[in-house]
């Protein structure tokens, strides 16, 4: 699983794979990540159970001193 340790203040589907999250840090700087989808949510499987990975990989991210209002 990915834990959040950031306000979570937006959150946009990018594609139906990809997800973008802005959140606000405890110090006061905005964060920005754009994260993959495990294939679990994203792939319609005929085998329910366990899967390898389960977890959102991190594919790109940065800060910024200016809060995020909005994601497109």
């Amino acid at each position: 699983m990915f834990d959040f340790e950031n306000v979570i203040q937006q959150i946009e589907l990018v594609d139906p794979r990809t997800i973008c999250v802005a959140g606000k840090h405890k110090s006061g700087r905005c964060e920005i990540l754009e994260l993959s989808l495990p294939e679990k949510l994203t792939v319609a499987s005929c085998n329910e159970g366990l899967v390898k990975n389960s977890d959102l990989k991190m594919r790109s991210g940065g800060f910024t001193i200016a809060p995020v209002f909005q994601v497109k």
